[in-house]
């Protein structure tokens, strides 16, 4: 008798670790995968309004697929949650939009079963606004009664006489001269009194193109302008330019100009930092010029 109750105690211990086991057992979730490729599988940054391309597959676990949401910063999407979804294998793409402020942005991708267990994806987007390429330039342009060219193309750096400069007038964006009234001018081809200036046979008068670059003095120090390496601070500056000539120039200032609308490639904005001013008509100026490529 004393073997049959220890057998009976056998049998119940098994029959409740069965059950217990049962109990313990963690029921299986869904999965969420994003894929790379065009599309965006990790935090990324990029310029504002871009598009945030996602492609993504749920899984499903013990349970069939309920649900998929995002989240922006912890804010619902329109659309989201969609119930209208796979109940096995959940596959799909979106384009988003990126906000317009600069920031950092979490977006949380979720997906959901029916026993309400979940699976999700969190990626960060950063804004951020970029600037554009540049080119740089480092020149002497000579006065009017110089030896050394006094015209200046900005979209290759080259500096011109008045010869050659007729010859390329297309190119030329701005002269400089050392006036008695004006001092340390730099002016655009069009303005109405170059021509009283550099008066010769092949003085801007007898331009088939005289380019209307226009300009305009900055707050920037010396310092802000060396730190350029983009077209950020250029198009914040230069975008109010509308003076045909800058005078009475001393070295360190910082002029803006934007080049002729009309040229080949279209307007381009830049910068202009005057390094150095030797005085009189047949003096020079030291200029650094930072324009859009």
């Amino acid at each position: 008798m004393k073997k049959l109750n220890v057998f009976l105690a056998l049998i119940l211990l098994g029959f409740a670790g069965i059950f217990f086991s049962c109990e313990t057992e963690e029921a299986l979730g869904p999965t969420l995968e994003f894929f790379g490729g065009e599309y965006i599988d990790e935090n990324v940054t990029v310029e504002p309004g871009a598009d945030l391309k996602f492609s993504w597959l749920a899984t499903k676990g013990d349970a069939n697929l309920k649900s998929f949401s995002i989240t922006r910063d912890g804010v619902t999407l329109d659309g989201y949650p969609d119930e209208d979804i796979e109940n096995d294998n959940y596959s799909d793409q979106v384009t988003l939009i990126a906000p317009l402020n600069e920031g950092a942005y979490v977006y949380v991708f979720k997906v959901t079963d029916n026993g309400g267990l979940s699976d999700e994806v969190s990626i960060t987007v950063t804004v951020e606004q970029t600037g554009g390429p540049i080119l740089e330039w480092t020149q002497t342009l000579g006065s009017h009664q110089s030896n050394t060219g006094s015209s200046f193309a900005s979209t290759n750096g080259q500096v011109y006489s008045l010869a050659e400069a007729k010859a390329n007038a297309t190119l030329i964006d701005f002269m400089y001269f050392y006036g008695a009234t004006n001092l340390a001018t730099l002016a655009a081809p069009d303005d109405p009194d170059i021509t009283s200036v550099f008066f010769s046979a092949d003085g801007p008068e007898s331009w088939t193109t005289r380019n209307s670059t226009r300009f305009i003095k900055t707050n920037l120090t010396t310092a802000q302008f060396d730190e350029v390496a983009d077209d950020l601070l250029i198009v914040a500056n230069a975008e109010a330019a509308n003076l045909t000539k800058v005078n009475e120039l001393e070295a360190n200032d910082v002029i803006a100009f934007v080049t002729d609308s009309d040229k080949e490639g279209g307007e381009k904005l830049g910068l202009i930092k005057i390094a150095s001013i030797n005085e009189g008509a047949g003096g020079d100026i030291q200029i650094v010029v930072k324009v859009q490529q």
